[in-house]
This record gives structure tokens, C-alpha cells and sequence, in this order.
């Protein structure tokens, strides 16, 4: 992946459609990794981290927000300096955003459909948003069948989603609302990393319904 990732940047030629489906593959490929060798001992971004610098083992969470994290390199380091670290830091939070609600069958789906719709109607005379609703049709479609149970969206499907949101921000955003979006972003990473979201749903009546709808 470190041998082809800089090929992002030579033959993209501006095309959205090349860097999507780039980033797409390369975070399919590490939300594998992780859905089949992962170790559940380490916990969030905290606990993958802490035992890459403090135990010297890189767990695949920590493989994979590296990755992650070296994709957002590849797609925003052109830029000038505040954009690109406002723009670095959308697609990197956005990709753990989505994997923190798939801890239940359909939450990521509905979470990603969601946002994916205010998204996609706030810019939808935007060519860049195409993409977007590429994915809302197939998670739609996908959906039923993950909140049944029969099929498993895993970090695989997960990491895709957020990255499909995070740079979909960094193609239509304007400055001010990327702002503000990583803020939010980092005071959301903050909070799960202390107080369990899977709880807050279940303990608050409207999201816990809203959490159940389908299943």
C-alpha cells in the first residue's frame, strides 16, 4: 500500500472518481485486516496507540489508522498549510467517526445514511456529491440485510464509510464548515473515549428507538 499510495497523486489528474475509489480500496483492504487478525484486547485509538509506544506492538487498529492516516496524506498534502491539516484531520476522524456506531447491527448504515442525505442535498448541484450517492444506493440497499443480522458490515464497510464522508467534506465544504465539522470531530473522539456510546443510545429513549427501527 506504501509502494502505490503515492500513485494517487500522479495519475489522478484531478479526478474525484480516482482518488474516491483509491481511498476506498486502500481502507477496504486495512478494515480487513482488522476484521480478521485484530486483537480486541486494545481499545479506541487510545489503546491501539498505547501499546505501539509503550509495548512496542502494532496492533492492525494501530496498522490501520496509520494507513488511514497516510491516505489523508496522499490526498491533501498539495495543499496550502491550514487547509491541509484542516482537511488531513476530516478524512482521518471521519474514517474512526463511522467505525465508532458499528458496534451494532445497522448503526453504522443508518448513521452514514443520515448524514450522507443532509450531505448530499446541501450540495447537490455539486459533481464531486455523485459519489456520495453512489454509496447511499448501495448501503440502502445493503441495509436490511445488516440490521437482520445476515451479513456484517465490519471495519471493512465501516472505515469505507467514513472515509466516503470525510472526503466528500473536503470536496465540498467550505473552509469555515470544515472548521467546524473537526471540531466537532475531536470533541466526539474525546467524549467516546471516555463514556460508552452504545449506553447513551440505549439509556435515551428516542435514540435507543431510532437504534432498534428495522432490526
Amino acid at each position: 500500500m506504501l509502494l502505490v499510495a503515492p500513485l494517487i497523486l500522479i495519475f489522478s489528474r484531478g479526478s474525484y472518481w480516482f482518488l474516491f475509489y483509491s481511498g476506498v480500496s486502500t481502507m477496504t483492504f486495512l478494515g480487513i485486516i482488522d476484521d480478521f487478525l485484530g486483537d480486541a484486547r486494545a481499545k479506541g485509538l487510545k489503546g491501539h496507540f498505547k501499546k505501539l509506544i509503550f509495548e512496542h506492538e502494532l496492533t492492525t487498529g494501530a496498522l490501520k489508522a496509520i494507513g488511514g492516516a497516510f491516505l489523508a496524506l496522499m490526498l491533501t498534502v498539495k495543499e496550502p498549510f491550514w487547509y491541509f491539516i484542516v482537511d488531513f484531520l476530516l478524512i482521518v476522524l471521519g474514517i474512526n467517526f463511522m467505525n465508532l456506531f458499528d458496534l451494532r447491527p445497522g448503526r453504522a448504515g443508518k448513521v452514514f445514511i443520515l448524514i450522507g442525505l443532509i450531505i448530499g442535498i446541501s450540495y447537490f448541484n455539486y459533481p464531486a456529491v455523485t459519489f456520495l450517492f453512489l454509496a447511499l444506493g448501495i448501503i440502502s440497499a445493503y441495509l436490511p440485510l445488516d440490521l437482520k443480522a445476515k451479513v456484517m458490515m465490519g471495519d471493512a464497510g465501516s472505515n469505507v464509510l467514513g472515509f466516503i464522508l470525510g472526503y466528500s467534506g473536503v470536496l465540498l465544504f467550505s473552509f469555515k464548515v470544515k472548521v467546524g465539522v473537526v471540531v466537532f470531530l475531536i470533541l466526539f473522539h474525546l467524549f467516546t473515549e471516555k463514556y460508552s456510546l452504545t449506553e447513551i443510545i440505549k439509556n435515551n429513549r428516542v435514540l435507543s428507538y431510532l437504534d432498534e427501527l428495522g432490526r
